[in-house]
């Protein structure tokens, strides 16, 4: 690694992470997002956008169109952000275990 950077790597307790992952999550859809991917579609935005495929936009998407209860999205949103979290720490595990001193 390059002496001119340093990589901090900030990690917590792994349920305190998935508890906080389900109390966003519920706050987002609380604060609207059913609404704000609406709004998108019916801008004319099409579902198809790789935008649009991202981590939550995705399952409310699929909820407007009555292909899943709006639980299962909810469920779905949190599963998702669960995994990509573990990816992350698995990543910063692995960045960790071969690093050059």
């Amino acid at each position: 690694m390059d002496p001119r950077f340093q990589l901090i790597i900030l990690t917590q307790d792994r349920q305190k992470l998935y508890h906080q992952i389900e109390q966003r999550v519920d706050k987002m859809i609380q604060q609207g997002l059913v609404d704000e991917v609406k709004t998108l579609l019916d801008r004319g935005y099409s579902p198809l956008l790789p935008s649009l495929q991202a981590l939550g936009y995705k399952e409310i998407i699929a909820h407007l169109q009555r292909k899943i209860s709006l639980e299962e999205a909810v469920r779905q949103i949190k599963l998702g952000t669960r995994h990509f979290a573990k990816r992350q720490l698995t990543w910063a595990r692995h960045w960790e275990k071969n690093r050059v001193h």
